[in-house]
């Protein structure tokens, strides 16, 4: 899976926060996410198009399966879900972006959508080395790029879809290509005795108005609708 969208933004994105809320992803822990509204957004409109993009701070976390619970002496089965917490969170989180941006997407009808999403995590402590000139833990070349155990990579995907419905979908089968990487924080290069980032979600969202398609149009949703006609 590609990473390169958010190598090369015309605007920084800076990690962490001075007030951060408890990271949690189980059940009776804090909800993880929230909108640092320091932070850049971009929202780009076309006659036939919507993008928007923006960060989301705190560690990225999956999508759990539902349980079944019961009462002592009562037979109905309810459904609770464990994940639903964090899903809020990243939406109310979302929605603060949008509104920075004075961003705005059709929920009322069944636009194509698509997702570009990198997830960040912590580097663990093992990932740095200790240098004696200067008495602290640095982050070798040799380090890893990419977060290769758990959580899935979709499950995170599955959060971040259900998230997003009702804000810029009706549902989230509208979502006709994804783009999703899992990525360890590469802003911080210095190991400081904590965890040196909490984490991040970068989230590129695209809606597109096929009733104005425009084949002589170079952007990337109209390529791929060329690309389609001649598949």
């Amino acid at each position: 899976m590609t990473h390169t969208l958010f190598s090369h933004l015309p605007f920084p994105f800076q990690f962490g926060s001075s007030a951060m809320p408890p990271a949690g992803c189980a059940k009776g822990e804090a909800p993880n996410f929230h909108f640092d509204k320091a932070t850049a957004v971009e929202f780009k409109v076309t006659e036939h198009s919507r993008a928007f993009k923006c960060r989301i701070d705190g560690i990225p976390r999956p999508q759990f399966r539902n349980f079944a619970t019961t009462k002592a002496g009562n037979k109905r089965v309810k459904l609770w879900n464990p994940s639903a917490p964090n899903r809020d969170s990243f939406a109310a989180a979302f929605k603060e972006a949008m509104e920075k941006a004075n961003a705005t997407f059709d929920t009322t009808k069944t636009h194509p959508t698509f997702i570009t999403v990198k997830f960040f995590f912590p580097r663990p402590k093992k990932h740095f080395l200790f240098n004696p000139q200067t008495a602290s833990m640095h982050l070798p070349a040799s380090a890893p790029t990419f977060v290769t155990k758990t959580p899935d990579v979709d499950n995170c995907l599955k959060l971040t879809l259900d998230a997003l419905q009702g804000i810029v979908c009706c549902n989230d089968s509208q979502v006709v290509e994804v783009t999703a990487t899992k990525l360890f924080d590469h802003s911080h290069t210095i190991w400081d005795g904590q965890k040196p980032a909490t984490g991040c979600t970068l989230i590129k969202v695209t809606q597109i108005d096929e009733s104005k398609f425009d084949p002589s149009c170079g952007c990337r949703c109209c390529k791929q609708k060329k690309r389609m006609k001649k598949f």
